[in-house]
């Protein structure tokens, strides 16, 4: 190999070295596995695995299918830092979320061994009945961007890598639960349900953990449409609850 060539190729490692963020050496991340009911509203941890310091992550993860809800990221049991900033955006009706850890100043970065990262709020549809539904990365990896001064980079639909990160994705099995339209969960529906759902509109509390069994329009959300939608069936032979 002549000098020259040899000097082309040492002055490329180093432009490489110089313009490429410092990676980040890791093991893993992982997402609980576990079985969910029709309605029911539930949450998964996940964790990491980490060798290095990692001073922001970020985690595109898909449902393989429509009938789990991404609602909303917590930093309930998290190991990261207090300043760390956890985002969630949520993309397709619930389909897909983007999970950011959001370096701020002071930076302090996750340190190693790495233990939880955050818990995963979702809600299962109450039309969804046995079925296995994955919680996973839209390339099977995921990446981060440990410099002490840059911003992330934006989430690309094809899940743009930096660092392939080995990833378990979670496994949800819906098994079959209470009938959609069980608002109170008595095993029956009938105007019982629709004074429930009508009573936590207006009143409030807790929701149930099959809270979404009351959602028989199937939008997501719990409201006055879906008393007059079971009034409606439960006296004029109306659709049945999650018919549409």
């Amino acid at each position: 190999m002549s000098k020259h060539i040899y000097l082309v190729i040492v002055t490329a490692a180093l432009a490489g070295l110089l313009y490429s963020p410092v990676m980040a050496q890791t093991d893993s991340i992982w997402i609980e596995t576990i079985t969910a009911n029709p309605g029911g509203i539930y949450s998964v941890s996940m964790h990491c695995r980490i060798y290095q310091q990692i001073s922001g992550l970020e985690v595109p993860l898909i449902s393989t299918g429509q009938a789990l809800v991404f609602d909303v990221i917590t930093k309930e049991g998290s190991i990261i830092p207090e300043e760390m900033i956890i985002g969630g955006i949520i993309k397709n009706d619930g389909n897909r979320i983007r999970i950011s850890f959001i370096p701020t100043f002071p930076l302090n970065p996750i340190e190693p061994p790495g233990g939880k990262l955050c818990e995963i709020h979702f809600h299962v549809r109450p039309n969804a009945i046995d079925q296995m539904i994955a919680m996973d990365t839209l390339t099977d990896t995921i990446y981060s961007n440990p410099l002490t001064l840059a911003w992330l980079r934006g989430w690309a639909p094809d899940g743009v890598t930096q660092i392939p990160l080995a990833f378990g994705k979670g496994q949800i099995e819906v098994v079959s639960g209470m009938p959609c339209g069980d608002a109170n969960n008595d095993g029956d529906i009938n105007v019982s349900d629709a004074q429930w759902v009508t009573n936590f509109i207006f009143v409030g509390g807790e929701p149930s953990a099959l809270y979404y069994l009351a959602d028989v329009n199937v939008d997501d959300r719990v409201n006055i449409t879906d008393v007059v939608y079971l009034i409606n069936f439960v006296y004029s032979g109306g659709p049945e609850p999650c018919a549409s």
